[in-house]
This record gives C-alpha cells, structure tokens and sequence, in this order.
C-alpha cells in the first residue's frame, strides 16, 4: 500500500535512539493523557455507587457516612500550602498492599473523630457529625460484631479521650483497635457482594494481590479469604485514592509517571480531567434516596477549572452533561461554557443511550448488536432492546444538535463495563447508538471521543481480545468504523489492561498494528486510523495507579516496530499522532 496525501498526515522515518554505551534505547515521545480523573469522593455519589454494588442497604449508608468526611478538599482561595498533607495516603496507594492501605483508612478515621469529638463543644457541625459518625459505627457493629451486645463507644468518651496526648508510639490505640473490629467485617462483606462487579474486572493490580491472604500486621490479626482478595484490594484502593484533595490527586499523579521515567523521558504535555456527574443516575434506580454528592456538578467544574489555572493550563478541564436534567442539562453546560470549558463527559452506563434505535442502513456500523451468549451476561443482552425514556430522548436529541452545532466536544465511556448503574446499562455506549444518533440529528460532523477504545470484555467477545471470527461483532471493530467514516470522531485507548500482561499485550498489539495498516479492507479508505487513537490511562481507576509509566512504556516500545519505519506502509508518523496529534485534534488545540 502506497502513500496516499490526501488521508495520510505525513510519511517520514524517525531516528533510532542510541545510548553513549551504544545500546538501543527506546524512542521518548512528548504525549498527552487524554483521560485522566482529578476528582475525588466528594464529586462522587458513593452512597449509590456502593448500593449499586450490591453492598447492603445499612452497610452502604454507614460506609458513606465514615468515609466521605475523610476526603480532602483544596482551598482554592488560597495557596497550595493550604491543603492537608496526605502524603500517608499517597504511600500506600503506591504500597499497594491491603494490609497498608486499610490502616491508613483506619488512622484517617481515628484522627477525624478525635477532631471532630474535640471541636464539638464549640461548634455544632462537629458535634453533628461526630454524632452521624457515632451512629454509623453501630449500625456497622450491630450488623458484624455482635448484634446483642451493647455499643461500647460513645460520643462523651470520644470527647474525653480526644484531649488526651496522641499516641506516639506504633502500637494501635484501643480506638483504632475498635475501629479495625468494627470496618474489617464491613470491607469484607462489602467486598464479597460486589465479587464480579464490571467495575472491577481486569488484570490483578500490579502489586501481588495475593498479599491480602496476609495478616494486618497486629490490626485484628485477620485473614482475608482468597476469592475476596483481588476485589478487597481493588475496593479499598478506590475508596482511599479518593481521600486525596484535587492537589494532591495531581500530585500523586504526577508521581505516578515519575516513577522509572528514564532520563530524557517526557512529563504528560496535558491531562484531560474528566468529571463524573451520576446523581440523578443514581437516585432513579436506587431505593431508599442514596446520599447526594458534597459537590454539584456546577461547582464540580469551577474547581477544576481553579486546580486548572494553578497549573498552568497543563490541565484541561471537561465539564459534564446528564439528559437525566430534563432541560437543566443546558444551564450546566452554558455555565461550564462561561468557565472557557469546551467539551465534556457523557456517560450511557447510568441508563440512557444516545438514541433508542439503530439507524436503517446496510452499513454495517449499524448492523445488530450482539454480544457474548454466555448466561452471566444475560442482563447486558435484554438491556439493548430497552429503550429511552421520552423525556430523555428529546434530551439526547437536543444535546447531540447542540454539541454539533456549536462544536463542542463529547467524551464517552466505550466499553460495556466499569461503572454502571445498573448491572446491564454499559450496552448504553455502544458505538452503533452514536453513529444511528448522528446520523437521525444531522449531527455527522460531532466531535466524539470513544474512551477505552471499546475495551476487552467477555461480555464483548473479548473485544480487543476477541478471535478473529468475533473481532467484527465487538464494540472496538463498530468504533474503529465510526473512526474511519466521521470526520470528527475519536477513539480513546486509556485503561486496556491486558496490556500490561505479556499474553493479552501481545494480541491487542499485533492487532493494533494490523489495523493502523489497514490490512482489513473494511478499515482502508476514508479517515485514516492512524488519524483517529489517543493514548489515554484512566489514572485512577484502581488497577492504573502505580502503572502509568508501565502503560506508557507498552506504547512506546510498541512504536519501535520496524514497520513504523518503512516508508512504504506510511505510518511513520503514527506514534506522534497518537500520543499527541489526535488529542489535539480532538480538543483543538496547537
């Protein structure tokens, strides 16, 4: 296959990099992260999330009620001297280990009912909630302890104790010990409902999640069952990575891809900070009025636009969209607007899609969806013959018009797993739906990104993993079509985890470099792919943290291939435009 100017960027060798020893060293590329969160669980509907889980009712109310008032929160008003040191909560999300991890939350816990007790007896929101705090932990000892025995813990004790001198030593204080009895049970239980949840299927952390058969190092001397392990580990690293304030979520970021940087290894150029905004998500499909989130989705963006300004525009601000709003979708998005935001997160897997119906055509971005036949993904398959609501029907019409007509940009979840409402609704983001939805509004021209570039899921046939009998079924092959054919769409590749083991690395790459040279008839002529992939993490989805260099390094080796060096296949230039060139094509930007 020739070079064809007219779809093809540039055709051009890059040179070989060698070190003064005269060992080939891998080539360093200037890239962006297309899709990263600086939120923390204050932008979150925790209480929902964990209901959505499967964890009980009572379990999920106090575990909400515990942990949120141990997120930190940055002071924009002032500097970033401002914000709490958690530099305790950084090293042992780096650590890894359950064992580390759950006696920081543990710590944290303690020292902000110690806080609170000794606050409260001049302020009455200290002693509010110390009291929530207080109740949480007997709903939680009533339900693993023992439900017959009284609460020995009470508020006036906590007051006394609080002016007592901090325990300096290493040994655990009666509270801490009590606390360990009282949480242990509740993280387990916690942990086996949500066994098999989407969002925490992948590979095993980078750390060996095994560790978590270990003791707690003298906390409650208690083992932790192995089927429980590797989704306690994943559990417990979501809720204390979302203790950070938004400084310090950059900072530990910026440590994350500090970490085994070579010497003339590059800083991400930008990070795209994408919002969540899963309120009213949540309170349609969950009983009992789930907890709303301590920020709005308003405030939501201007503090990222502030944590933006602070690091000078390295960070790029999305906003959120939410057709669940009704009509209020537009005030949120002309408010982000007024903040200089020009794209912004959708995400189908609360329970809407961009449209009901597939589109009528023979093309066959818009042939049936299917998906695995296998009985545990049952609910995934009945969900694509459910349809919108009317009310968020027309507003998914309305925001599709918009977006296009005013050339702001989507982002998109394109995977059927991770967080989902409800178990089924990741169907919601299939790419058919967007394509049939361009296609209905006259909205072809939409600046689109497809995050998780369809993803590897068995619910998908494997996706990126799938044979090749399946490939053309998966949710990745519709997205790629989507690519070749509109102008304006994207596809991002943040959080492919098999990448970071040798046996699905080696598939998902020897795939990803058939399809940006267009072996398959199907993916040749129009928009070149090349044109059309982003890198991106998903940092800090649990199994990305600590592996962000790791991820990087897998593209980088991968664009060492001699075939991005023959000029004869035109694709010499894919590595810049995928770590760099696309994203900015997408945000338009220089």
């Amino acid at each position: 296959m020739g070079c064809d100017p007219n779809r093809l960027a540039r055709c051009e060798p890059h040179l070989w990099i060698f070190s003064f020893l005269g060992e080939l060293m891998t080539r360093q590329i200037p890239f962006i992260d297309i899709h990263t969160h600086l939120f923390n669980g204050r932008y979150l509907p925790l209480h929902g999330i964990l209901r959505s889980w499967g964890v009980p009712r009572i379990t999920a109310r106090a575990l909400t009620v515990l942990l949120v008032p141990l997120v930190g929160k940055s002071r924009f008003e002032y500097g970033p001297q401002s914000d709490d040191n958690q530099d305790d909560v950084i090293a042992a999300l780096e650590e890894g280990s359950v064992g580390r991890i759950h006696r920081t939350i543990l710590k944290r816990l303690e020292k902000a009912m110690r806080k609170s007790a000794k606050s409260s007896l001049d302020d009455q929101s200290h002693e509010e909630n110390l009291q929530d705090m207080m109740l949480a932990l007997e709903d939680l000892y009533g339900q693993y302890v023992n439900e017959k025995n009284t609460f020995t813990l009470s508020s006036n004790l906590l007051i006394q104790k609080s002016f007592e001198p901090e325990n300096a030593s290493d040994e655990p204080s009666e509270l801490l010990e009590q606390l360990d009895e009282i949480l242990m049970p509740a993280f387990l239980d916690a942990a086996h409902h949500a066994e098999g949840n989407g969002y925490f299927e992948g590979h095993d952390h980078g750390h060996d999640p095994h560790s978590a058969d270990a003791d707690l190092d003298g906390f409650g001397n208690k083992a932790f069952p192995a089927q429980q392990a590797g989704t306690l580990l994943k559990m417990l690293i979501f809720f204390l990575s979302m203790f950070l304030s938004e400084r310090n979520r950059y900072r530990a970021l910026q440590r994350d891809y500090a970490r085994n940087k070579p010497a003339d290894g590059y800083d991400p150029e930008h990070l795209i900070s994408l919002l969540p905004d899963m309120r009213r998500a949540y309170e349609r499909v969950i009983d009992g009025s789930p907890k709303k989130p301590y920020f709005s989705a308003s405030t939501q963006v201007a503090r990222t636009v502030s944590l933006s300004k602070e690091m000078d525009g390295v960070i790029i601000p999305f906003g959120t969209v939410d057709p669940f709003r009704g009509h209020g979708w537009k005030t949120n998005v002309r408010h982000a607007q007024n903040l200089g935001v020009t794209h912004f997160k959708i995400y189908p897997p609360m329970g809407f899609r961009p449209i009901s119906h597939l589109h009528d055509s023979e093309d066959p971005i818009f042939a049936p969806i299917e998906l695995s036949p296998a009985p545990e993904y049952r609910e995934y398959v009945k969900q694509i013959k459910v349809k919108n609501e009317p009310e968020t029907e027309r507003a998914m019409a309305d925001i599709i018009r918009y977006f296009s007509e005013n050339d702001l940009g989507l982002f998109t979840h394109c995977t059927p797993l991770g967080f989902e409402a409800r178990e089924g609704f990741g169907v919601n983001c299939h790419p058919a739906f967007w394509a049939s939805a361009m296609e209905e509004y006259a909205a072809t021209d939409l600046r689109l990104c497809l995050g998780h570039g369809g993803g590897a899921t068995n619910v998908d046939f494997g996706g990126w993993l799938a044979e090749e009998e399946d490939w053309p079924k998966t949710m990745a092959y519709r997205g790629l079509l989507m690519c070749k054919t509109y102008r304006n769409v994207y596809m991002g590749l943040g959080y492919l985890i098999p990448l970071l083991k040798s046996s699905g690395r080696d598939k998902i790459l020897k795939r990803l470099r058939s399809v940006l040279k267009q072996e398959d008839p199907a993916l040749d002529g129009g928009h070149a792919i090349k044109t059309k992939l982003i890198f991106g993490t998903d940092w800090s989805m649990p199994q990305m943290i600590g592996e962000t260099r790791s991820f990087l390094n897998v593209f980088l080796e991968f664009f060492e291939d001699p075939d991005f060096q023959n000029p004869e296949l035109c694709i010499s230039d894919a590595p810049e435009l995928i770590m760099s060139g696309n994203a900015k094509a997408y945000l338009g930007i220089d």
